[in-house]
Formats: C-alpha cells, sequence, structure tokens
C-alpha cells in the first residue's frame, strides 16, 4: 500500500531485520516488491505534482474522496478508500484472504483501474 499512499516508497524493515519479514526473504515477496516499485516509480512525476500541492497549499498528500467531491453525498460516507491526489483512489483490501472487494467510484469521472487497465 505504500506506494499509493506515502510520497516515499519504503520497505520498513526496522531496527531488527532478523526479527521482521523482509522483502528479499522469499522469490515471491521480491516479485511482489519489484511490481509495486515499478508502479512507484510510474507515479514519480504526479506525485511531485502533488508534493507540490502540499507545500504550496497544504492540501493532504492523501485525502478523503469529500475533497474532491464535496457534493457527492455517498463519498462522504467512504471511511475505507482514500485519493492519492486528485486522480487515484484507494481502496485497500483489509480482510485476510480477500481477494477482491466493493468500490465507490463517485461520478461523472471516468476510471481506470491502475493494474489491470
Amino acid at each position: 500500500m505504500n506506494t499509493f499512499s506515502d510520497a516515499i516508497m519504503r520497505s520498513h524493515p526496522s531496527n531488527l531485520p532478523d526479527d521482521c519479514y523482509q522483502i528479499w526473504d522469499d522469490d515471491e515477496t521480491i516479485e511482489f516488491f519489484k511490481k509495486f516499485a515499478q508502479i512507484n516509480v510510474r507515479l514519480a512525476d504526479y506525485k511531485a505534482k502533488i508534493m507540490q500541492e502540499v507545500y504550496e497549499d497544504g492540501s493532504p498528500f492523501t485525502r478523503p474522496l469529500l475533497i474532491h467531491f464535496p457534493d457527492d453525498r455517498r463519498a462522504r460516507l467512504i471511511h475505507d478508500q482514500f485519493m492519492l491526489g486528485e486522480n487515484l483512489i484507494m481502496a485497500p483490501i483489509f480482510k485476510e484472504g480477500a481477494t477482491s472487494r466493493n468500490v465507490y467510484l463517485p461520478g461523472p469521472a471516468k476510471w481506470t483501474h491502475i493494474l489491470t487497465g
């Protein structure tokens, strides 16, 4: 989730790397991290634009949907999704074992799934 929620991508190795799971612990994890590191690189210019907004006007880096959709009553009720800047909606899955979830996409914007197109 760090790829979509922070200005700088981190792996959080902590100060006890031998006691914490690391990105290099197995091949599957390395490939997973690689995939999201590549997405993070593709988002670099977009994140730089957001960081400039943060600096200039104090906008939050990650935002509730209601900031960009203030007249959308349903967006005001969403507490398990957030926006990265004004163009990306994140909908993390918090339920263990789940591989999908329902996502609210406010209109009239057109949305594209970043991983599948």
